[in-house]
């Protein structure tokens, strides 16, 4: 009643400011859906590049292939399996300019630009764990917060720990050669509960692989039943 009578609901955009006008659309009010206002404006939104089902490579989406792309045919050999990893958008210069401001300038509020298109893309992978990328213990400090675990607005399990060990150089600092030669920087804390599950493991975004790879081996190893990714991303 109270949208009806003012004619919508006034926001503004996350990102620039400017005023957003929204009213649900009324099969949606009648459906009982949980109701997701936009947090971005028209102008902001058209900025970022939306990953489509079936584009791309079929294991990493990467656009431009129709079949297994390099990339992945390399983690073949490198890893001795392929991981499929879904993406909400491309890493573009928009999303870029996102990362940096809500990653490294941590400004937390930016989390509800994408927080529900990426829980939505996680939960339709029916995973029984759902398993988000930690930050190393100092990161985390100085930051005040998990941006991948921000994101999230869905159920999630804090499986994986950094180890014990010196602060590197952040994986945004490195070149694709670091990155690909990044020692596991993670522990399993809890094998059993990896077991026979299936998993889905969660980050920011998806560049050379490595970091998600990392976790893969490790849920593998500990005997789970299926495992996939999904991040913001690629």
């Amino acid at each position: 009643d109270e949208l009806a009578g003012t004619g919508g609901e006034q926001m503004n955009c996350l990102l620039c400011n400017a005023p957003i006008k929204w009213r649900p659309p009324v099969k949606d009010i009648l459906s009982f859906k949980r109701l997701v206002p936009p947090q971005l404006c028209g102008t902001c939104s058209q900025r970022f590049t939306a990953r489509e089902a079936g584009r791309g490579c079929p294991y990493c989406q990467r656009p431009g292939f129709t079949t297994t792309c390099p990339e992945c045919e390399q983690w073949q050999v490198r890893a001795g399996f392929i991981l499929t990893v879904r993406a909400c958008f491309g890493y573009n210069e928009a999303m870029k300019e996102f990362m940096h401001a809500y990653k490294f300038v941590g400004d937390y509020r930016l989390r509800q630009a994408f927080s529900a298109p990426l829980t939505k893309l996680v939960q339709e992978q029916g995973a029984q764990l759902v398993v988000p990328l930690p930050l190393h213990q100092k990161t985390q400090l100085l930051r005040g917060f998990n941006q991948v675990e921000g994101l999230l607005e869905c159920p999630f399990e804090r499986l994986l720990v950094t180890k014990d060990q010196e602060k590197q150089e952040p994986q945004s600092a490195k070149t694709r050669e670091q990155r690909l030669q990044t020692p596991q920087p993670f522990d399993l804390t809890d094998r059993k509960r990896v077991r026979g599950k299936t998993v889905v493991l969660v980050d920011d975004v998806f560049t050379t692989g490595r970091t998600m790879y990392h976790a893969a081996q490790l849920m593998r190893a500990a005997g789970c039943k299926t495992i996939c990714g999904v991040t913001l991303a690629n």
